[in-house]
């Protein structure tokens, strides 16, 4: 997934929170957001402390939530996935800065 490879790849947290926030937007505009539970409708990624937040609240809603069907289940796991990376790459990128690289 190109949006995965993106925000991994990512030189600096601007170009990361940019990719995310394509995503997001793709998954808020579209019909996916129909998908999922109502908790993530308002899912947004402005700056690493809201990626943090709502990678948070999405692990709660996926331990937490009522049986779904596949396609409902496959784009919450994705989306887990890519904020789980996002916030990742996030990280690694305030410690590069703190070293000085």
């Amino acid at each position: 997934m190109p949006e995965r490879y993106r925000i991994r790849y990512a030189r600096d947290a601007n170009e990361a929170l940019t990719e995310l926030g394509k995503f997001v937007n793709y998954v808020k505009t579209g019909p996916v957001n129909n998908l999922l539970p109502d908790a993530l409708h308002d899912i947004s990624a402005r700056n690493a402390d809201e990626v943090a937040d709502w990678q948070e609240r999405i692990e709660r809603v996926r331990r937490d939530m009522t049986p779904m069907g596949a396609t409902s289940r496959f784009w919450l796991d994705l989306l887990d996935e890519v904020f789980k990376g996002a916030r990742q790459r996030l990280d690694e990128l305030v410690r590069a800065k703190r070293n000085g690289r």
